[in-house]
């Protein structure tokens, strides 16, 4: 992903503008990324064009509070974390992105996929044992739904 200064008009809902994905497609595939993280002129960060974004720093999982659509599989992976490590929701900074040890998305169309890369930076040191976890218990959540 590609650090994009931008927020949404009525973050909260869920739309299908993506005019400002299409804007950067170009920057995009020279950067080899495949979507641009948003976030404000101050640098907090918020959500990515089309899903939620978590981070752990040790064994705490984060998520931004703010500018972001508050979506079912966002609210179902902070229920599935929750027994497991601490949660934050709380501000989050392109430099605590860059810093993390792990970084992933949620979405109903990506459920939990890790994130490797913010613009040319590697994030953490490849080894991401706790969203692999997170991801697990999300895979059986959706096995297992209306069993």
């Amino acid at each position: 992903m590609i650090p994009y200064a931008y927020v949404r008009d009525l973050p909260e809902i869920k739309v299908t503008n993506y005019l400002h994905m299409i804007l950067m497609a170009g920057a995009l595939r020279e950067a080899g990324a495949q979507d641009l993280l948003y976030h404000d002129h101050s640098g907090q960060v918020s959500e990515l064009t089309r899903s939620n974004l978590f981070l752990f720093k040790k064994d705490t999982l984060i998520t931004p509070a703010r500018n972001i659509l508050h979506g079912i599989t966002r609210k179902v992976v902070m229920e599935l974390a929750a027994p497991y490590f601490p949660v934050e929701v709380r501000e989050v900074t392109l430099n605590e992105v860059q810093e993390a040890d792990e970084v992933f998305t949620t979405g109903s169309n990506k459920r939990v996929t890790q994130i490797r890369h913010l613009g040319d930076r590697e994030i953490g040191t490849g080894f991401y044992p706790h969203s692999d976890f997170i991801r697990e218990r999300f895979d059986d959540y959706i096995r297992n739904w209306g069993k």
